[in-house]
């Protein structure tokens, strides 16, 4: 009998070692969490069209022939340029610059150099949409550019 118990403390034991190594979060408090942010970087590389464009206020806004493409995307950012802006719609898609991840957030936010924030949605491992004010302040066509944009892009 006194063999069972010396086992069982020994089962017991064994088993709260095996146990204390489970669950828990490898997220150490600084990212907003378990986003890969790197992966999602790398497979943002590449050139979007936009399928569907929406702002109540610019609804006469062709934006058929724009693209953006997104290169150097890592953990830490990328860089981006555009084309087919409509004249006048500048302050909504500048011709290049930079971005950045906004690690503190709990969904994704890719951060422009010019300060605007935007939230992304990622299907499938690729950029699905992204959605953004403007607010342009006294630019020319305000009532058009200012406001919630939301771009649905498609990975050519």
């Amino acid at each position: 009998m006194k063999k069972f118990i010396n086992y069982l403390t020994a089962a017991l034991f064994l088993s709260m070692v095996v146990l204390s190594g489970c669950g828990g979060s490898d997220d150490d408090g600084g990212d907003g969490g378990d986003t890969d942010y790197e992966t999602i970087g790398t497979l943002m590389n590449g050139t979007y069209t936009a399928t569907s464009v929406s702002n109540p206020d610019a609804s006469d806004a062709d934006w058929t022939g724009f693209t953006l493409t997104i290169t150097g995307g890592s953990a830490d950012g990328g860089n981006y340029s555009t084309a087919g802006v409509p004249d006048g719609f500048s302050a909504v898609w500048p011709a290049s610059g930079t971005w950045t991840f906004d690690k503190s957030s709990s969904t994704v936010v890719i951060e422009r150099n010019d300060g605007v924030e935007m939230d992304a949605e990622i299907t499938n491992d690729l950029l699905a949409q992204l959605s953004f004010a403007v607010e342009s302040g006294a630019a020319a066509r305000t009532s058009e550019v200012d406001g919630t944009w939301i771009f649905k892009l498609a990975k050519q």
